[in-house]
This record gives structure tokens, C-alpha cells and sequence, in this order.
């Protein structure tokens, strides 16, 4: 899977979506990847775009921001997951920063699953936002 943005969300969210085609029984529902360069261009498209690429009805979402998750809850919605920094960074590797903030396959791929129960009626106490 190749991707026009390089971006480590991006990335990451195809390694997750890799991870669940691998793994049939660990998920049982289609997973797609959109990748949201710019809120603004994004909000300034017509309702019927944004709800193309967002529906209405998909409510089991996450979001994957190496940075601060500020603002990714409107786009997350009330059964997403926001993942992202909560703590300022830190000097590492990029293997272990990206461990340490849960920016992982396997992560990405549990925030999938308990957005999915959120969605579907299920318990809302599975946070597995990391700070």
C-alpha cells in the first residue's frame, strides 16, 4: 500500500489495516484509512464530500495524531478514540518514541476494536487513550 502523504499516521494506519487483513479473527468488519492533511481544506468542502469521506454512520472511528489530539474529537466523534501526545515529547529512537506513545500497529488496532463496542452499544470505560 502506497500512500501520496508520508506522514507516520498515514503509515501507521495502513500497518493497521495490514494487521487486521493478517489477523481475520481479530476483527470481523472492513477498516478503511483517510488520511486528513488540513482541516481547514477539509471543512471547507461542500457537507456532501465531507460525508463521503466521514458518513454519518460510521461512528467507530480513531484517530491517529503524532502530535497533540486537540481538536481530533469533532472528527473522531463521541464513539472515537483520539490517539496522540498528551505529554510533551521526548528524544529517543523514533522506534521507542513511537512505542512509548502508542504509535503502533497493534495500539492502533485496540482502539479499533473498543470503538467498535462504544458504537455498537458496548461499554464506553475501555479508554485506551495514552498520555
Amino acid at each position: 500500500m502506497k500512500s501520496r502523504f508520508r506522514g507516520l499516521e498515514v503509515t501507521l494506519n495502513q500497518l493497521e489495516v495490514k494487521y487486521f487483513r493478517e489477523r481475520p479473527q481479530a476483527f470481523v468488519s472492513p477498516a478503511r484509512v483517510v488520511s486528513m492533511p488540513s482541516w481547514e481544506l477539509f471543512d471547507a468542502q461542500e457537507p456532501a464530500y465531507q460525508q463521503s469521506v466521514l458518513p454519518p454512520a460510521v461512528t467507530a472511528r480513531v484517530t491517529v495524531e503524532e502530535a497533540s489530539p486537540i481538536g481530533w474529537e469533532r472528527y473522531a466523534g463521541p464513539c472515537g478514540v483520539v490517539l496522540g501526545m498528551r505529554s510533551f515529547g521526548m528524544s529517543a529512537p523514533m522506534k521507542i518514541v513511537a512505542e512509548h506513545f502508542g504509535f503502533k500497529a497493534e495500539h492502533v488496532a485496540d482502539a479499533a476494536k473498543s470503538t467498535m463496542r462504544r458504537a455498537a452499544g458496548g461499554t464506553t470505560q475501555d479508554d485506551l487513550i495514552r498520555s
